[in-house]
């Protein structure tokens, strides 16, 4: 039977039954971040000519199918193979540009790259999210924009400080802006640290080539210090004040606390 290519599939095959020939590039447990419980066994699956596609396989079936397969390995219908032409990763990474067209927007997950330039301790966080642990990076190849990604649970054990300095990749990221952007991770993000691919080696040569502009980068760290109610109150503003100061740069990688009432949680995407 012959294999199609992935951008075959997308073009002419939907709802059809067809043979493929793919390499699992990523694989992951679909939960609810709410209660852990699983919806499905997701992947993103890479051809031969480098198409990328999300693949599903739904909570009934999960259990049976998790065990056969493996990331990193390369399947038809019937049997595994490893072939090396078939690229062993594969990405889509955002612009800043993108990013300003998804705020807020989560059913899009986006693959980030950039240096890290702060990576925070783990702190505890009294949500249903568990731990958590902030890294800010130059994102892409440019000094001038910086990006807060906060990593949820094991995540945010993958990186630690000895990694500042290191190209990351994160992946299947939402985002947010609080001034500048703000992106989180979820169960199908995943971490890399200075992958050997090329856009990897771009972006390191690129941040090198202009070492000589890099602005220094000052994080306040004040509000890790102190009982956790200290830390609470660690440059208290109202939201009216929060709004006033956010947009100012000179107030750029500077921490505020604010105390208010939330008025409504949105559970749509749990």
């Amino acid at each position: 039977m012959t294999c199609k290519a992935l951008g075959e599939i997308q073009a002419t095959s939907r709802g059809k039954e067809v043979t493929i020939k793919a390499r699992v590039a990523r694989l992951w447990d679909s939960v609810l971040i709410s209660n852990g419980e699983l919806v499905s066994l997701d992947m993103i699956l890479i051809d031969q000519e480098g198409t990328m596609m999300h693949g599903v396989i739904s909570k009934a079936y999960a259990a049976k199918f998790k065990p056969l397969i493996l990331e990193g390995n390369v399947y038809t219908i019937t049997n595994i193979q490893d072939k090396e032409d078939i690229p062993k990763h594969g990405f889509n990474f955002s612009s800043i540009e993108v990013l300003s067209t998804r705020v807020g927007v989560n059913i899009y997950l986006l693959d980030v790259i950039g240096i890290a330039a702060y990576i925070g301790p783990i702190e505890e966080s009294k949500t249903s999210f568990g731990t958590s642990k902030i890294v800010i990076f130059y994102f892409g190849s440019s000094i001038d924009q910086q990006v807060k990604v906060r990593l949820w649970g094991a995540k945010s054990e993958i990186i630690d400080a000895r990694s500042t300095g290191d190209v990351i990749i994160i992946t299947s990221t939402t985002v947010k802006k609080y001034g500048r952007y703000s992106l989180s991770s979820n169960s199908a993000t995943q971490v890399y640290i200075n992958l050997p691919i090329p856009e990897t080696m771009d972006v390191q040569n690129s941040i090198c080539s202009q070492e000589n502009n890099t602005k220094e980068f000052h994080i306040e760290e004040g509000h890790l210090k102190g009982t956790m109610e200290e830390q609470m109150s660690y440059n208290r503003k109202t939201l009216q004040e929060l709004n006033d100061v956010i947009f100012n740069s000179s107030n750029q990688g500077r921490i505020f606390t604010v105390e208010a009432v939330i008025d409504e949680v949105n559970t749509r995407y749990s």
